[in-house]
């Protein structure tokens, strides 16, 4: 999906890239946490990860898209809501 992306939106690219580094690298810290806290003593759950369901990567950025743009209208409505509230108290 990149890929496609970068072409006709490399700034969007970009940023999708640099919010996929940004997964990938809390994931890994996530996965570092759960190997320690499986080794400490008494630690009776099951060990390993388990098993990842395949991923449709294309999806995945589309909803990024997606909830990027319900955040910016969400924002939107907001700052207009402080404006009007602002011009009311004057």
């Amino acid at each position: 999906m990149l890929a496609k992306l970068e072409p006709t939106d490399p700034s969007l690219a970009a940023e999708l890239q640099r919010r996929w580094n940004l997964r990938k690298a809390i994931n890994s810290i996530h996965l570092q946490r759960l190997d320690m806290i499986e080794s400490l003593p008494g630690f009776s759950g099951i060990r390993g990860s388990g098993t990842r369901h395949e991923m449709d990567y294309e999806r995945a950025a589309e909803d990024c898209v997606q909830v990027e743009h319900e955040i910016e209208t969400q924002l939107a409505t907001i700052t207009d809501f402080l404006v009007k509230l602002s011009i009311s108290d004057h």
